[in-house]
């Protein structure tokens, strides 16, 4: 029996939210620890530069290894693919407010399925002194918006036309 199997729902930020994502995916806890030992010392690589003038400008770590090492775990797994219900916190920069990731384990929890879950893993472990923002959620949902808008727009336009 999986650890994952006595809960209902599992939440977590950060780290959290990536071992959340694991469990999700059916991964057992020695799986998660295996990930954390292989892939930790490449994803918390110091830079190298003078800690004083580094600390002033870049992050402590880069976001590459981290983005590698989530996509290598999960693939193109998306967070509707989870086995459990999952809630993952993360902070929108660009709007000052938290987004919570949540699968679909509602009838109106509809948002968030079709996200990767290697990019819901990089956005709730995004802290600005340790990692830069991740963009990779928001860039994608604002293009579709976009999108559904000029469809709006043209299907708008038809049926104006048509009549």
């Amino acid at each position: 029996m999986n650890v994952a199997d006595h809960f209902d729902l599992i939440a977590g930020t950060s780290t959290g939210g990536i071992i959340a994502l694991a469990l999700g995916l059916g991964m057992r806890p020695k799986d998660v620890v295996h990930f954390y030992v292989e892939q930790g010392p490449s994803i918390f690589q110091r830079r190298r530069c003078f800690a004083r003038l580094c600390s002033l400008r870049s992050r402590k770590y880069a976001q590459e290894p981290l983005k590698s090492a989530l996509h290598k775990c999960t693939g193109e797994k998306l967070l509707g693919d989870s086995k459990k219900r999952l809630v993952i916190p993360s902070y929108n920069l660009d709007k000052d407010e938290v987004y919570l990731f949540k699968t679909p384990h509602h009838e109106r929890l509809t948002r968030d399925w079709r996200v990767p879950m290697w990019k819901v893993g990089l956005a709730t472990s995004a802290a600005p002194t340790y990692s830069p923002a991740c963009r990779e959620v928001g860039a994608k949902k604002r293009t579709e918006r976009k999108r559904a808008k000029k469809r709006s727009e043209k299907e708008d336009a038809a049926r104006s036309g048509s009549q």
